[in-house]
């Protein structure tokens, strides 16, 4: 049998919602959470409430994220898997790209592929303010 389209942005989201999930459920310091949510911290161009918080220790980048949506908390979660506990150069240099080879980005609404762009560059200039307070 052949996968329809719409069966794979079905199976997509699922993931996304399954992986946002599994992020809430992951959250081990309830007061760390809520203090990464405010302004300061908020992704600004997202149609959902994007939280986004990073600390440097040890020479690595910790992120902290959370969204008031599931398919977006999910998203995030993505990126914070991949980058979390890496250090600067290695996020100012990681490959976002992998999310469009995934083929995800085609089954979101164009507001929540751009969220996936904007949450990346965030991430990404954290991780550039850091690098350059070291240097």
């Amino acid at each position: 049998a052949t996968t329809t389209a719409a069966q794979k942005a079905k199976v997509g989201i699922c993931c996304l919602q399954i992986f946002g999930r599994r992020q809430t459920r992951s959250t081990t310091n309830a007061n760390t959470a809520a203090a990464a949510k405010n302004p300061e911290h908020l992704i600004k161009g997202c149609q959902s409430q994007v939280w986004l918080d990073a600390t440097y220790q040890d020479g690595k980048v910790h992120y902290h994220a959370d969204s008031d949506s599931l398919i977006t908390k999910g998203m995030i979660a993505l990126f914070v898997r991949v980058l979390d506990d890496e250090t600067p150069d290695a996020i100012l240099t990681a490959d976002m790209n992998f999310i469009d080879r995934t083929g995800l980005k085609e089954h979101l609404a164009p507001t929540r592929a751009n969220a996936l762009n904007l949450m990346a560059t965030q991430m990404k200039q954290r991780a550039l303010a850091f690098a350059s307070q070291i240097s």
